[in-house]
């Protein structure tokens, strides 16, 4: 019985293996800093939605300093394209732009670090930057049936 829930639990952790979050092309990104020559914070939160496992962003949803993100642009030459993982950073040197009712913005990778400008000339150098997968809900379904099934085999097992 033992080396059947051993099979069961090895071949789930197989299946959830090879479902892969690396392509869920929806990824939650955090980017906190502090405005250069001050001590203003910068944070922006939000969402990322790729082409399929394409590294281009093709939607962004967030703010900005709690200003509604309100899509991408190419503001600063920016190619919107996402590394997952990161490789050594999330954005390339060309970057991440978005817009909101105020603003233009790029996040972007340099010598410095994970960089922030806006349009309002607003500069942060070596701010922190997340990017993180968001399950697919398959990889969900997948997990949650094979915990069920496991819940079932003990259950059987305690009774009989």
């Amino acid at each position: 019985m033992r080396q059947k829930m051993l099979a069961g639990a090895a071949a789930l952790f197989t299946i959830l293996a090879a479902q892969g979050v690396a392509h869920a092309g929806v990824f939650d990104f955090d980017y906190a800093g502090v405005l250069f020559g001050t001590s203003t914070p910068v944070d922006v939160v939000g969402t990322l939605t790729t082409a399929g496992t394409s590294s281009t962003i093709t939607a962004i949803t967030g703010t900005d300093n709690g200003a509604a993100i309100t899509g991408l642009t190419t503001y600063q030459g920016s190619d919107n394209l996402l590394t997952y993982p990161a490789n050594p950073s999330y954005f390339d040197f060309n970057g991440l732009g978005f817009t909101t009712a105020n603003l233009s913005a790029n996040i972007y990778y340099n010598v410095l670090g994970n960089v922030y400008e806006d349009s309002n000339g607003a500069t942060v150098t070596g701010g922190s930057l997340t990017v993180t997968p968001v399950p697919e809900p398959g990889s969900l379904l997948v997990l949650g049936t094979g915990l069920l099934g496991l819940a079932l085999v003990m259950r059987k097992r305690r009774a009989g």
